[in-house]
């Protein structure tokens, strides 16, 4: 088998647009991202299930990867106008959706940024701590590698500077 993950570090910082990114190894060895806001963002101190008022960019057409499930099925039982009102995590499109809002990055301390962050152990990737335990997994799962979660990265600050 093919192992990628062995060829990659556990850890990787960088800035992006002006923001500080982190990616960190989770648990089950797959990466997951972050990118922190200064004090001076709209959303700083926001949950990702805050909600706000989206922008038309946020209500545009996604690619089913850009969404969580559990944002979809709360959406769809919502009452809520989306055009009007919708949580952070649905407005961001990042592998996943967002899944991560803290004072600091997981495993450090609170830095003065306000952290948003996404994982890549969903449904459809694949994930290096099941494959070397012979878990099962679908033969289509895709490894999200270094370079795909520094994209993701690089989205998300984008998307975050462009809020006003």
């Amino acid at each position: 088998m093919n192992r990628p993950w062995f060829r990659e570090a556990n850890s990787l910082d960088f800035e992006a647009d002006g923001l500080k990114c982190a990616m960190r190894r989770g648990p089950l060895g797959s990466w997951c991202g972050y990118v922190g806001i200064p004090s001076s963002h709209p959303w700083f101190g926001l949950t990702y299930n805050a909600t706000i008022k989206p922008t038309k960019d946020m209500l545009g057409p996604r690619d089913r990867q850009d969404y969580g499930p559990i944002d979809l099925l709360c959406a769809a039982f919502s009452t809520k106008d989306i055009e009007k009102e919708m949580p952070i995590s649905l407005a961001m499109r990042v592998h996943g959706g967002l899944t991560y809002s803290k004072d600091h990055e997981p495993f450090g301390e609170p830095d003065g940024l306000w952290w948003y962050g996404f994982d890549c152990a969903h449904a459809g990737d694949l994930i290096p701590s099941f494959a070397e335990q012979r878990f099962e997994f679908q033969r289509d799962d895709i490894y999200r590698n270094q370079s795909y979660v520094v994209a993701e990265c690089q989205s998300l600050a984008a998307q975050l500077v462009r809020i006003k």
